[in-house]
């Protein structure tokens, strides 16, 4: 399975992020993800793509989407990830951030991974900010389905769930956008209003078991097993330190994540002593994590 295209650095700059960059980054360590958002484009940035298509082509629809996404929202691309028919995905969005993928806030009362609710009193949060966004290029309300279609559309959303992996383990949620249970600031209930990722992706998710419709629009999902690998987490660190995807916010978010296993104490003695390749702040923020306690 091939690891996704590493195209975030393109994206992470003022050309993409009206403003500037500071508007955009979050603090993992207080805004964790929770779960990650499939979408589809519903349509094309230029022409047809099939899974023969080249690279250079799906790049080019990848800048195509990023300047229209950064008219309309103010940042782009809207997504953390995003696959295509030939079975090839690319990381678009830096963890540490947050997009423009869907509308609205997760209800408070929903069931969540690792108590984030009790631990960080988020009310009603964006799903922008909790989520991570992944989109599949194509129209799967009205063309055919991925299977049918002849991509690899699979081995792509499998290639990013395993990606995320990388950096964030436990209980994560995996969701359909317009099936996602939304509501207002004060928790008035509101609608997606969007057919969104599309009939033919959504009935593909089921067959392939990552996804059935539920009352809340996502189900739980295990990114340890069988889509991630268990790791040693100072040796996990350790691989990811100097990963160029990981800002200082996201590395946090990362270390936070991984907190409940056993072997947590090293990594974030290791995150700590190696804060400084990052930034004089990582330190600090680091330390701010709360280290449970090993079980």
């Amino acid at each position: 399975m091939t690891a996704p295209i590493d195209l975030t650095e393109l994206y992470y700059n003022e050309a993409h992020m009206r403003g500037g960059i500071v508007p955009w980054l979050l603090n993992r360590a207080n805004v964790p993800v929770e779960g990650i958002i499939i979408h589809h484009t519903a349509g094309w940035y230029g022409p047809r793509l099939y899974a023969n298509s080249s690279r250079d082509a799906e790049v080019r629809q990848l800048d195509a989407m990023a300047a229209d996404h950064f008219e309309r929202f103010g940042i782009g691309p809207g997504y953390h990830y995003a696959v295509f028919p030939s079975g090839r995905s690319y990381a678009i969005g830096k963890y540490g951030t947050h997009r423009a993928h869907t509308k609205g806030r997760r209800p408070t009362r929903d069931p969540l991974p690792l108590g984030s609710d009790a631990r960080f009193g988020l009310l009603n949060p964006r799903y922008n900010n909790i989520a991570l966004g992944l989109v599949v290029f194509g129209d799967y309300e009205r063309e055919q389905s991925p299977v049918t279609a002849g991509g690899n559309v699979q081995a792509g959303i499998r290639s990013v769930l395993k990606d995320v992996a990388r950096y964030v383990s436990g209980n994560l949620w995996l969701g359909v956008h317009g099936m996602m249970r939304t509501v207002t600031k004060d928790g008035t209930p509101m609608a997606q209003t969007t057919l969104c990722p599309g009939k033919h992706l959504r009935k593909e998710l089921e067959v392939w078991g990552l996804w059935r419709p539920t009352t809340n629009g996502h189900v739980p999902l295990s990114l340890t097993t069988p889509l991630g690998e268990e790791h040693d987490d100072a040796e996990w660190l350790r691989k990811v330190m100097n990963d160029p995807r990981l800002n200082l916010l996201a590395l946090t978010n990362a270390a936070f994540n991984r907190g409940t296993a056993a072997g947590f104490a090293k990594g974030y003695n290791l995150a700590l002593d190696n804060a400084h390749r990052l930034s004089s702040r990582a330190a600090e923020d680091i330390r701010r994590l709360e280290v449970p306690k090993a079980r």
